[in-house]
């Protein structure tokens, strides 16, 4: 998230549109995610999760294609940093200091956990980590669900998948600024409860 100046709700929805336009055709999948999914009333950045493209190898081998969404990448505004699972251009499309960040979903990563935890809030994704290893003995890394005590990746392709890790419900993206703090009011209740 950058800390540059903050643009309404209705303005990024609408330069996400364009951005979408741009992305697109270079990629498998594409959903606009973080503040722009939440509906938050500002917004600092745009963000994207996306499926690349694969070359598939005689043997069944995958390989991302991700040139291509790096050059419409740049594009859509100038280039900051980058690879093959996470690129940051900035000042999108002539908006001064606003930046997209587009993250690329590829083995071993899942579709569910990255769009859940990239959508956030920030807070709700790590409440769903730190307890789906607690409840499950399930730890989440590198955008996969791995089982402690199997070492086997637990399926998060969809987000409630993920949410379903630390027994948590899916809600609209509108609605997980509030779940988040109904979750940690619930946890300081039963914590309250616990010790006394």
């Amino acid at each position: 998230m950058s800390a540059g100046r903050r643009i309404p709700w209705s303005e990024a929805r609408d330069i996400a549109e364009r951005i979408s336009i741009e992305l697109r055709p270079h990629v498998g999948r594409l959903k606009c995610v973080g503040s722009v999914r939440r509906k938050k009333a500002t917004v600092a950045d745009i963000e994207f999760v996306a499926e690349p493209h694969y070359d598939v190898g005689l043997f069944g081998e995958r390989t991302p294609i991700t040139d291509p969404a790096k050059a419409a990448m740049m594009r859509i505004g100038r280039w900051v940093k980058g690879a093959t699972r996470m690129m940051v251009v900035s000042d999108v499309l002539g908006h001064e200091g606003l930046r997209c960040e587009l993250f690329l979903v590829h083995q071993p990563a899942t579709w569910g956990a990255i769009c859940a935890i990239r959508t956030g809030p920030a807070d709700l994704g790590q409440y769903v980590v730190t307890h789906s290893k607690r409840l499950n003995r399930i730890r989440v890394e590198g955008g996969r669900a791995i089982h402690m005590d199997t070492g086997e990746q637990v399926p998060t392709d969809t987000e409630e998948q993920f949410f379903a890790l630390a027994n948590v419900p899916l809600v609209t993206p509108s609605k997980r600024d509030a779940q988040i703090i109904a979750l940690a009011n619930d946890l300081n209740r039963y914590s309250q409860g616990a010790g006394a």
